[in-house]
């Protein structure tokens, strides 16, 4: 199955989630129109809808009348995103150690071995690529599974996973 090409907007979305990840655009800082589309060479209308996916992702704030602005970060922020984490992430190692086979091990700790390669190499663009391929589960660690819902329950990755809370459920077979 092929993947169909991202719309202008979700490019411009990835963009700008990747530059505010990466610090390029700093917490706090004003977003306006005229300097994103300029920055990434494209009209208007697609930076506001991914200003608008973004601000539903948690990353901007849109406040009418003043425009956007990144996400400011304080400790009561950071606090809440680590305690919801480890109650999912705690969750879902219960339910993947319910299901894991041999085969399944061997390739997380071969995995794991890459990733503190990487960290004592300090190449944190190789850490966020690995980091992001060990948390695309295998089927038989996903919540759901073949025998526990109907396909178009089943809920599957996306491309690339743009929050910890989005997911999109699997299309419906006929």
């Amino acid at each position: 199955m092929t993947e169909a090409l991202p719309t202008a907007s979700a490019a411009i979305c990835d963009r700008v989630r990747d530059d505010i990840v990466a610090g390029n655009l700093s917490f706090g800082s004003r977003l306006t129109l005229d300097l994103l589309a300029a920055r990434y060479a494209v009209g208007h209308m697609p930076v506001r809808e991914a200003l608008r996916q973004l601000q539903g992702e948690g990353l901007v704030v849109l406040t009418p009348n003043r425009g956007a602005r990144v996400r400011a970060v304080d400790v009561e922020f950071v606090r809440n995103v680590f305690d919801l984490r480890i109650t999912i992430e705690a969750m879902l190692a219960r339910r993947a150690a319910e299901r894991i086979e041999a085969g399944q091990v061997a390739r997380l700790e071969a995995l794991e071995g890459e990733l503190e390669a990487a960290a004592a190499r300090r190449d944190y663009a190789s850490l966020l690529a690995l980091n992001r391929r060990a948390r695309i589960a295998p089927p038989a660690l996903s919540p759901t599974t073949a025998t526990s819902s109907p396909p178009s329950l089943r809920m599957t990755a996306t491309r690339r996973p743009r929050s910890p809370w989005r997911m999109q459920p699997r299309p419906s077979r006929p």
